[in-house]
Formats: structure tokens, C-alpha cells, sequence
């Protein structure tokens, strides 16, 4: 994904928040293990599902999870 700003005000705040939103005492690092299981680790700690989502996500999460779209990803 791509996006073209011409602002350089709007360019520069942006870049600011994405910086911020990207730093990594702000974001999470998914790990595998051998057989599979997913763990979400960050300088909070350590979950065994997503952090962050509440019941209707994961529901839909689920869902799309079992779709067949693996040849469009």
C-alpha cells in the first residue's frame, strides 16, 4: 500500500504519528512455537490471544478464518 502527500505539514504529522503508533513499547511481536500456538509479546508482557480485540472481532476473526481465500492473500 502506498500513499502520495503533497502537504509537507500533513506529510510531516503523519510520519510523527506513525512513528509513534511504531515504537516498539508500542506494539506487539507474534511468536509461534514449534507446534503452531501463537503468543503475542510485547513490554507488557506475553498473551496467548490478540491483545487488544474484543469479543466481536475475534468472532469475526474466526470466521474469516476459515474462509477459502488463500489463493487472493
Amino acid at each position: 500500500m502506498a500513499l502520495i502527500v503533497t502537504s509537507e505539514p500533513f506529510a510531516l504529522d503523519a510520519t510523527a504519528a506513525i512513528d509513534d503508533l511504531m515504537r516498539p513499547s508500542n506494539a506487539w511481536a507474534v511468536r509461534s512455537t514449534p507446534d503452531g500456538v501463537l503468543s503475542w509479546v510485547s513490554a507488557a508482557g506475553t498473551l496467548d490471544r490478540q491483545p487488544s480485540r474484543g469479543m466481536w472481532q475475534r468472532i469475526a476473526d474466526g470466521v474469516a478464518g476459515r474462509l477459502p481465500i488463500d489463493k487472493y492473500l
